[in-house]
């Protein structure tokens, strides 16, 4: 909760939203959405900060950049980038909806995605083993039909190993891949591959539903964000009121199993606007950001807080923020950025 005065000298920022930070090993950050200019000079939709806040002058993506905005980005234990949005050419070559990076921005042409995506690209993951999943809003992926949801091997051609049938019938806004191997997808949709799911549903690594994931009627609407603790208990947000017929106002913890933790004292959540991330601490205190305003638990709240393990508001914890927060992360030193 301190200001950590001069440490980020961002002068006057971004021109329009950022929609993922992404912490490098050097202290360095990637910096994904749909802005065109930071701190007045062009960069499209991606670039890369200094420990300082100063733009990397070493990281080069080019006059053009990404021609539409960039959602997500997962870094290669190679140091390779992977990206995905709703962009179809990055520095001038065609690229649909996700691309592969050099550590200096140039494209990675060894990524062979083909025609890449017919949809938005929401999020992105990577496994132990290097396969990336990749979520959103297609429905095929060079040209074979897959629906909303797809596992690509390192070289970008697609994983048959990983079977979805049917996948969502509507939007999959978030990923977690747990220690266990197991898939958490989170959005929109209200079943997966032909079955009832609402809004959430957990995969086996082959892509089966895992049936042992109980969520019962799942959420009356939208989930947008997933945290996932060391205890592996999942805290999910997003827009939705009521969780398999209890009143769950914008955030929740699930026992592993997809039961209602009991012990989470979120009292009656938020009472306005959306939870858009969750950011899990190493100690599982529990970083809360979005579009919510209002109160939480009698506590007057604007867009970003921190909870407790318990659910219970931190007070050691104050900030107020005057627009809408869509990402936040830790840097290697454990600096909150937002």
């Amino acid at each position: 909760g301190d200001h950590d005065v001069g440490y980020l000298s961002s002068g006057i920022g971004f021109d329009n939203s950022v929609f993922k930070v992404l912490p490098l090993p050097n202290k360095k950050t990637m910096v994904f959405g749909s802005f065109t200019k930071f701190n007045g000079i062009a960069s499209s939709r991606i670039t890369r900060i200094l420990e300082d806040g100063l733009s990397d002058a070493t990281f080069n993506s080019g006059e053009s950049g990404a021609n539409n905005l960039i959602k997500s980005g997962i870094i290669q234990s190679d140091g390779k980038l992977v990206f995905g949005g709703n962009f179809t050419k990055y520095n001038e070559s065609v690229s649909n909806r996700i691309a592969r990076i050099f550590p200096d921005g140039a494209i990675d042409n060894t990524f062979s995605i083909g025609s890449g995506f017919n949809g938005q690209v929401y999020a992105i993951a990577i496994q132990p083993d290097q396969k990336i999943v990749v979520v959103g809003n297609f429905t095929s992926f060079n040209g074979t039909p897959v629906t909303r949801i797809i596992r690509l091997l390192p070289s970008g051609l697609r994983d048959t190993s990983f079977n979805v049938g049917l996948g969502a019938d509507a939007i999959i806004e978030a990923l977690q891949i747990q220690p266990d191997g197991k898939i958490l997808i989170a959005g929109r949709f209200s079943s997966f591959d032909g079955n009832p799911y609402s809004r959430l549903v957990r995969l086996n690594p082959n892509g089966s539903i895992d049936l042992s994931f109980k969520i019962g009627s799942g959420f009356d609407r939208f989930v947008f964000a997933i945290g996932l603790q060391s205890d592996q208990k999942i805290i999910l947000g997003g827009t939705f009121l009521v969780f398999n017929g209890t009143s769950q106002k914008r955030i929740v913890r699930l026992n592993s199993n997809g039961s209602l933790d009991t012990t989470f004292e979120s009292g009656t959540g938020f009472n306005k606007g959306e939870v858009r991330t969750i950011l899990v601490q190493p100690d599982d205190k529990i970083l809360v950001g979005g579009t919510f305003s209002g109160t939480y638990k009698a506590h007057n709240v604007l867009r970003l807080i921190r909870l407790e393990k318990t659910g219970n508001y931190d007070l050691g914890f104050e900030s107020q923020l005057n627009n809408k927060i869509y990402t936040m992360c830790f840097s290697s030193d454990y600096r909150l950025i937002i």
